[in-house]
Protein backbone atom coordinates (compact mmCIF):
# COMPACT_ATOMS: atom_id res chain seq x y z
CA UNK A 1 0.00 0.00 0.00
CA UNK A 2 1.10 3.14 -0.63
CA UNK A 3 2.56 5.60 1.71
CA UNK A 4 0.20 8.37 2.80
CA UNK A 5 2.45 11.19 3.00
CA UNK A 6 0.42 13.90 4.39
CA UNK A 7 -0.65 12.03 7.28
CA UNK A 8 3.11 10.76 7.58
CA UNK A 9 4.38 14.25 7.76
CA UNK A 10 1.39 16.08 9.71
CA UNK A 11 3.62 15.57 13.18
CA UNK A 12 6.69 17.55 11.31
CA UNK A 13 4.11 20.05 9.90
CA UNK A 14 3.13 20.74 13.65
CA UNK A 15 6.78 20.99 14.54
CA UNK A 16 7.88 23.11 11.93
CA UNK A 17 5.18 25.79 12.21
CA UNK A 18 6.07 26.25 15.79
CA UNK A 19 9.79 26.50 14.88
CA UNK A 20 8.48 28.75 12.15
CA UNK A 21 6.47 30.54 14.67
CA UNK A 22 9.35 31.55 16.83
CA UNK A 23 11.62 32.22 13.91
CA UNK A 24 9.71 34.61 11.93
CA UNK A 25 9.98 38.27 12.62
CA UNK A 26 7.22 40.04 13.28
CA UNK A 27 6.78 43.69 11.42
CA UNK A 28 3.57 45.54 9.83
CA UNK A 29 3.05 46.42 6.36
CA UNK A 30 2.76 49.95 6.52
CA UNK A 31 5.61 50.14 8.68
CA UNK A 32 8.68 50.58 5.87
CA UNK A 33 6.22 52.64 3.51
CA UNK A 34 7.80 56.01 3.45
CA UNK A 35 4.07 57.57 3.89
CA UNK A 36 5.57 61.34 4.66
CA UNK A 37 6.58 61.01 0.79
CA UNK A 38 2.56 60.59 -0.50
CA UNK A 39 0.16 63.00 -1.58
CA UNK A 40 -2.95 62.46 -3.04
CA UNK A 41 -3.78 61.40 -7.33
CA UNK A 42 -6.45 63.39 -7.05
CA UNK A 43 -4.38 67.01 -6.60
CA UNK A 44 -1.66 65.53 -8.68
CA UNK A 45 -2.28 62.84 -11.23
CA UNK A 46 0.36 60.62 -12.19
CA UNK A 47 2.93 60.27 -14.43
CA UNK A 48 6.49 58.76 -14.83
CA UNK A 49 8.44 61.41 -14.07
CA UNK A 50 7.07 61.09 -10.22
CA UNK A 51 8.96 58.05 -9.62
CA UNK A 52 11.86 58.23 -7.58
CA UNK A 53 12.81 54.54 -9.11
CA UNK A 54 14.43 54.03 -12.92
CA UNK A 55 12.20 52.59 -15.08
CA UNK A 56 13.76 49.04 -14.87
CA UNK A 57 13.66 49.30 -11.23
CA UNK A 58 10.04 50.03 -11.50
CA UNK A 59 9.20 47.07 -14.04
CA UNK A 60 11.29 44.77 -11.45
CA UNK A 61 9.43 45.71 -8.76
CA UNK A 62 5.92 45.88 -10.37
CA UNK A 63 7.03 42.47 -11.64
CA UNK A 64 7.68 41.03 -8.29
CA UNK A 65 3.73 42.70 -7.12
CA UNK A 66 2.63 40.73 -10.05
CA UNK A 67 4.03 37.71 -8.50
CA UNK A 68 2.39 38.53 -4.98
CA UNK A 69 -1.39 39.15 -6.02
CA UNK A 70 -1.41 35.97 -7.64
CA UNK A 71 -1.63 34.40 -4.07
CA UNK A 72 -5.93 33.66 -4.12
CA UNK A 73 -4.61 30.94 -7.42
CA UNK A 74 -1.91 29.62 -5.67
CA UNK A 75 -3.86 29.30 -1.64
CA UNK A 76 -6.07 27.06 -3.51
CA UNK A 77 -4.10 25.01 -5.69
CA UNK A 78 -1.85 24.38 -2.63
CA UNK A 79 -6.05 23.63 -0.73
CA UNK A 80 -6.18 21.18 -2.99
CA UNK A 81 -3.03 19.19 -2.01
CA UNK A 82 -3.06 20.09 1.46
CA UNK A 83 -6.59 19.68 2.48
CA UNK A 84 -8.26 22.03 4.81
CA UNK A 85 -7.81 20.43 8.20
CA UNK A 86 -5.21 19.88 10.91
CA UNK A 87 -1.73 21.05 11.09
CA UNK A 88 -1.39 21.38 7.45
CA UNK A 89 -4.28 23.31 6.85
CA UNK A 90 -3.15 25.95 9.55
CA UNK A 91 0.16 26.56 7.71
CA UNK A 92 -1.17 27.01 4.67
CA UNK A 93 -3.00 29.82 6.46
CA UNK A 94 -0.07 31.36 8.42
CA UNK A 95 1.87 31.50 4.62
CA UNK A 96 -0.80 33.00 2.93
CA UNK A 97 -1.75 35.69 5.88
CA UNK A 98 2.61 35.95 5.49
CA UNK A 99 2.43 36.31 1.37
CA UNK A 100 -0.41 38.53 1.39
CA UNK A 101 1.68 41.03 3.66
CA UNK A 102 3.99 41.16 1.13
CA UNK A 103 1.73 42.07 -1.67
CA UNK A 104 0.60 44.97 0.66
CA UNK A 105 2.67 46.77 1.35
CA UNK A 106 4.98 46.32 -2.24
CA UNK A 107 1.47 47.85 -3.86
CA UNK A 108 1.55 51.08 -0.77
CA UNK A 109 5.37 51.36 -1.36
CA UNK A 110 4.97 52.18 -5.33
CA UNK A 111 1.97 54.25 -5.07
CA UNK A 112 3.29 56.06 -2.19
CA UNK A 113 6.82 56.60 -3.83
CA UNK A 114 5.00 57.25 -7.40
CA UNK A 115 6.68 54.39 -8.75
CA UNK A 116 4.04 52.83 -11.08
CA UNK A 117 0.66 54.19 -12.36
CA UNK A 118 -2.76 52.90 -9.68
CA UNK A 119 -5.18 53.30 -12.89
CA UNK A 120 -2.50 50.65 -14.51
CA UNK A 121 -1.91 48.41 -11.39
CA UNK A 122 -5.15 47.98 -10.70
CA UNK A 123 -6.49 46.64 -14.66
CA UNK A 124 -3.31 44.76 -14.73
CA UNK A 125 -4.43 43.17 -11.11
CA UNK A 126 -7.66 42.52 -12.04
CA UNK A 127 -7.20 40.82 -15.34
CA UNK A 128 -4.29 38.75 -14.31
CA UNK A 129 -6.67 37.15 -11.51
CA UNK A 130 -9.89 37.17 -13.93
CA UNK A 131 -7.65 34.97 -16.32
CA UNK A 132 -8.54 31.56 -16.50
CA UNK A 133 -5.51 29.16 -16.67
CA UNK A 134 -4.97 25.97 -15.70
CA UNK A 135 -2.60 24.79 -12.86
CA UNK A 136 -0.58 22.11 -13.12
CA UNK A 137 -1.33 18.91 -11.12
CA UNK A 138 1.46 18.13 -8.45
CA UNK A 139 1.50 15.60 -5.71
CA UNK A 140 2.35 16.70 -2.22
CA UNK A 141 6.39 15.59 -2.93
CA UNK A 142 6.14 17.68 -5.97
CA UNK A 143 4.38 20.30 -4.46
CA UNK A 144 6.83 21.01 -1.49
CA UNK A 145 9.63 20.46 -3.97
CA UNK A 146 8.25 23.51 -5.99
CA UNK A 147 7.22 25.96 -3.34
CA UNK A 148 11.04 25.29 -2.02
CA UNK A 149 12.68 26.19 -5.31
CA UNK A 150 9.88 28.68 -5.79
CA UNK A 151 10.48 30.24 -1.96
CA UNK A 152 14.81 30.13 -2.51
CA UNK A 153 14.17 31.91 -5.80
CA UNK A 154 12.09 34.66 -4.45
CA UNK A 155 14.69 34.96 -1.69
CA UNK A 156 17.59 36.07 -4.00
CA UNK A 157 15.10 37.75 -6.22
CA UNK A 158 14.74 40.38 -3.27
CA UNK A 159 17.76 40.55 -2.18
CA UNK A 160 19.09 41.59 -5.62
CA UNK A 161 17.51 44.90 -6.32
CA UNK A 162 19.84 47.71 -5.83
CA UNK A 163 19.67 50.90 -6.42
CA UNK A 164 16.09 51.99 -4.25
CA UNK A 165 16.33 54.02 -0.99
CA UNK A 166 16.69 53.63 2.40
CA UNK A 167 13.34 52.67 3.58
CA UNK A 168 12.56 50.58 -0.38
CA UNK A 169 15.82 48.41 0.84
CA UNK A 170 14.54 48.00 4.26
CA UNK A 171 11.08 46.79 2.61
CA UNK A 172 12.98 43.89 0.58
CA UNK A 173 15.12 43.04 2.98
CA UNK A 174 11.96 42.03 5.10
CA UNK A 175 10.21 40.41 2.57
CA UNK A 176 13.11 38.27 1.92
CA UNK A 177 13.47 37.05 5.19
CA UNK A 178 10.05 36.04 4.90
CA UNK A 179 10.78 33.99 2.19
CA UNK A 180 13.89 32.49 3.58
CA UNK A 181 11.57 30.97 6.56
CA UNK A 182 9.31 29.92 3.83
CA UNK A 183 12.19 27.95 1.93
CA UNK A 184 13.40 26.59 5.08
CA UNK A 185 10.12 25.53 6.24
CA UNK A 186 9.13 23.48 2.96
CA UNK A 187 12.90 22.00 2.46
CA UNK A 188 12.26 20.56 6.06
CA UNK A 189 9.66 18.77 5.20
CA UNK A 190 11.16 17.27 2.65
CA UNK A 191 14.14 16.73 4.94
CA UNK A 192 11.83 14.04 6.59
CA UNK A 193 9.96 12.92 3.57
CA UNK A 194 13.17 11.74 2.31
CA UNK A 195 13.22 9.57 5.41
CA UNK A 196 9.69 8.53 5.50
CA UNK A 197 9.56 7.84 1.29
CA UNK A 198 13.15 8.37 -0.04
CA UNK A 199 12.52 7.12 -3.46
CA UNK A 200 9.66 9.32 -3.99
CA UNK A 201 10.72 12.12 -2.93
CA UNK A 202 13.70 12.31 -5.01
CA UNK A 203 11.79 11.57 -7.88
CA UNK A 204 9.70 14.55 -7.04
CA UNK A 205 13.02 16.93 -6.48
CA UNK A 206 14.61 15.36 -9.31
CA UNK A 207 11.44 16.02 -11.96
CA UNK A 208 10.89 20.02 -10.51
CA UNK A 209 14.46 20.82 -10.74
CA UNK A 210 14.60 19.28 -14.11
CA UNK A 211 12.08 22.18 -15.25
CA UNK A 212 15.37 23.99 -14.40
CA UNK A 213 15.53 28.04 -15.17
CA UNK A 214 14.98 31.16 -13.95
CA UNK A 215 11.88 32.87 -13.34
CA UNK A 216 9.48 33.49 -15.82
CA UNK A 217 10.05 37.27 -14.57
CA UNK A 218 13.37 37.26 -15.91
CA UNK A 219 14.66 39.14 -13.18
CA UNK A 220 17.48 37.34 -12.59
CA UNK A 221 19.78 34.76 -15.09
CA UNK A 222 20.22 31.37 -15.47
CA UNK A 223 23.73 31.71 -13.99
CA UNK A 224 22.38 33.25 -10.53
CA UNK A 225 19.82 30.33 -10.63
CA UNK A 226 22.39 27.65 -10.41
CA UNK A 227 24.58 29.25 -8.17
CA UNK A 228 21.88 30.26 -5.64
CA UNK A 229 19.35 28.19 -5.95
CA UNK A 230 19.80 24.83 -7.35
CA UNK A 231 23.48 23.94 -6.94
CA UNK A 232 22.99 25.03 -2.63
CA UNK A 233 19.30 22.57 -2.92
CA UNK A 234 21.62 19.97 -4.10
CA UNK A 235 24.43 20.51 -1.81
CA UNK A 236 21.88 19.99 1.29
CA UNK A 237 20.48 17.30 0.14
CA UNK A 238 22.68 14.93 -0.86
CA UNK A 239 20.52 13.18 -2.93
CA UNK A 240 23.27 11.20 -4.92
CA UNK A 241 24.14 9.73 -1.80
CA UNK A 242 21.01 7.90 -0.96
CA UNK A 243 21.09 4.04 -1.26
CA UNK A 244 18.12 1.79 -2.47
CA UNK A 245 16.22 3.87 -4.51
CA UNK A 246 13.50 2.40 -6.99
CA UNK A 247 13.93 2.93 -10.80
CA UNK A 248 12.11 5.89 -11.25
CA UNK A 249 14.20 7.91 -8.66
CA UNK A 250 17.42 6.71 -10.41
CA UNK A 251 16.28 7.58 -13.64
CA UNK A 252 15.02 10.92 -12.66
CA UNK A 253 18.74 11.47 -10.76
CA UNK A 254 20.98 10.51 -13.70
CA UNK A 255 18.74 12.85 -15.58
CA UNK A 256 19.26 15.85 -13.46
CA UNK A 257 22.76 15.26 -13.63
CA UNK A 258 23.04 14.78 -17.27
CA UNK A 259 21.20 18.36 -17.71
CA UNK A 260 23.73 20.04 -15.19
CA UNK A 261 26.61 18.11 -16.44
CA UNK A 262 25.29 19.44 -20.15
CA UNK A 263 25.60 22.83 -18.58
CA UNK A 264 27.16 25.46 -20.71
CA UNK A 265 27.11 29.13 -19.24
CA UNK A 266 28.90 31.85 -21.21
CA UNK A 267 31.60 34.17 -19.60
CA UNK A 268 30.27 36.69 -17.57
CA UNK A 269 29.73 40.01 -19.75
CA UNK A 270 31.92 43.10 -18.87
CA UNK A 271 30.57 44.49 -16.68
CA UNK A 272 27.91 42.08 -15.51
CA UNK A 273 24.56 42.31 -17.64
CA UNK A 274 21.80 44.14 -15.16
CA UNK A 275 18.33 44.49 -14.67
CA UNK A 276 18.10 47.53 -13.34
CA UNK A 277 21.06 47.16 -11.23
CA UNK A 278 20.48 43.73 -10.61
CA UNK A 279 22.48 41.29 -11.66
Amino acid sequence: MPIDLRAELEPSVTRRLDHHLTAAREWMPHDPVPWSLSWDFDSSPWHPGQSRLTGPARTVLTLLLAAEEDLPRRHAALAAVCGDRGAWARWLHRWTAERQRHGLALRDYLLTTRAADPVELERARLAALGAVREEPVRDLARTLAHLTVQETSAAVLYRSVPGVPDCGARLLDLVAGDKELHAAFHRSLLDDALLIDPSRTVAAICAELLTFGPPASGVHDLRRHLDLVLHPLLAHWRLTELTGLDADAVRGLDALGALLDGVRLPAPAAPPLTVGGLL
